[in-house]
């Protein structure tokens, strides 16, 4: 499954990010996990907590592809991936500090939420946690440009 993909420039990300700043309130809306029954006593995880601001696009290049996690933490509290992200161009919404992940290419806590390219029978795609470690251009323990869940 292929990720709908949408450019917004100038005016309209600002006029997008005004209108969803306006409409959001301190009460759980739809676009929240935890209104979806998706919280952490429904999953068993453990999820940062949501401002209305995570949920703005931030674009990324990755340069391998990733195994996507419905937690940031999928070895300490173990737990099978959901699905995956292809490399190259993709967004995402917000970063949370995690599980260290570690290859030959040096090593990363940090994790960011965004929505998987493909998924497994069953599981989400939605909202999801990829390892920070295949992002291009950043060293050990970097996810610069990105805002904090």
């Amino acid at each position: 499954m292929n990720r709908l993909r949408t450019a917004l420039t100038g005016a309209a990300a600002a006029a997008l990010t005004a209108s969803l700043l306006a409409g959001a309130s301190g009460s759980a809306s739809a676009a929240s996990p935890a209104s979806a029954g998706a919280g952490p006593a429904a999953a068993g995880a453990v999820h940062a907590p949501v401002r209305a601001a995570a949920y703005a696009k931030h674009w990324i290049t990755l340069f391998e592809d990733e195994d996507g996690y419905r937690t940031p933490r999928p070895f300490s509290q173990p737990t099978t991936p959901s699905g995956g992200i292809h490399a190259g161009s993709n967004y995402v919404y917000c970063r949370v500090w995690g599980d260290k992940v570690t290859g030959s290419y040096g090593y990363n806590h940090w994790w960011l939420r965004t929505d998987l390219d493909w998924t497994y029978p069953g599981k989400p795609w939605q909202n999801q946690y990829i390892p920070a470690y295949g992002l291009s251009g950043q060293g050990n323990d970097q996810a610069n440009g990105i805002p904090d869940c």
